[in-house]
C-alpha cells in the first residue's frame, strides 16, 4: 500500500500488514523498501502493535513516516538486520494522543497535519520552527504534499465550506511571511459539486501540474 518511489527513481517505499499475524507483531502496518525492479526488499519498521503510516522520500537515502501519531526520519536501510531503518530521528513526538500524520518530506523541510485542528503544520528537518499553515478552526486539511522544488504545497480542505465533509485541493506557498497562521498566495484548484470531493493531491515532476482524487 501507498508506494513512494525514490527521487532517483531506483527504490519503492510502501506500507504493508504482512506481518499481521505474526505473534509478537499484532494487526499493523509496517515499512518495506525494494528495487525498483523488485529485489532487495528491506524492512525498515518493526513497531509491535503500533501502526506506521505511509513513507515519503526526503531524498535518495533518508525515509519519513508517521508511527503513532511521531514523525520518524530513518535510513532507506538496515545496516543491523533487525528490522529497523538505520539512524532514526523522532522529529515530532505526539503528546496526550494528538497525532501527527499524512507526513511529507523536502531536502530541508517537513510537512503533516496535526490531528487537534487538523493544521497543516511546517517545520524544518529536526522539527524546529513549526509554523501553522491551514485548517484550524472549522476547517479541517489534509494530505499536504511539497511541490518537486519544495516551494509549494499541495492539500485537501474544507476551507470554503467548514461546515461540509467536502473537501477541494488547494496550493499555498510554504512559508507564512505575515504569521497569519495560513500559506502565502494560496489558491484554490478544483471545485467540486454536493457529495463529491477532492483530495490526495500529487505534483508533476516539473511542480507545473496537479493529479488529484
Amino acid at each position: 500500500m501507498s508506494p513512494a518511489v525514490s527521487p532517483d527513481g531506483t527504490r519503492i517505499a510502501f506500507l504493508t500488514m504482512r506481518h499481521r499475524n505474526d505473534k509478537n507483531n499484532g494487526n499493523t502496518s509496517e515499512i518495506y523498501v525494494v528495487d525498483i525492479n523488485g529485489s532487495n526488499q528491506i524492512r525498515l519498521s518493526n513497531n509491535s502493535g503500533i501502526d506506521d503510516d505511509a513513507p515519503r522520500w526526503c531524498d535518495n537515502n533518508r525515509l519519513l513516516y508517521s508511527s503513532e501519531g511521531s514523525v520518524i526520519e530513518i535510513d532507506a536501510a538496515d545496516i543491523n538486520n533487525d528490522g529497523n531503518g538505520d539512524n532514526p530521528n523522532i522529529i515530532v513526538v505526539a503528546v496526550n494522543n494528538d497525532y501527527n500524520y499524512s507526513v511529507d518530506c523536502s531536502t530541508s523541510n517537513i510537512v503533516f497535519v496535526r490531528d487537534t485542528g487538523r493544521y497543516v503544520v511546517l517545520a524544518d528537518r529536526n522539527g524546529v520552527g513549526e509554523n501553522y499553515l491551514g485548517g484550524g478552526g472549522l476547517f479541517t486539511s489534509e494530505q499536504p504534499r511539497f511541490s518537486p522544488n519544495g516551494s509549494r504545497i499541495a492539500y485537501g480542505s474544507t476551507h470554503i465550506d467548514p461546515s461540509s465533509t467536502i473537501r477541494d485541493v488547494f496550493v499555498m506557498d510554504a512559508a507564512d511571511v505575515d504569521n497569519n497562521q495560513q500559506g502565502d498566495n494560496r489558491q484554490r484548484i478544483t471545485t467540486s459539486s454536493l457529495g463529491s470531493g477532492s483530495s490526495n493531491p500529487a505534483w508533476s515532476p516539473a511542480s507545473s501540474h496537479i493529479v488529484f482524487f
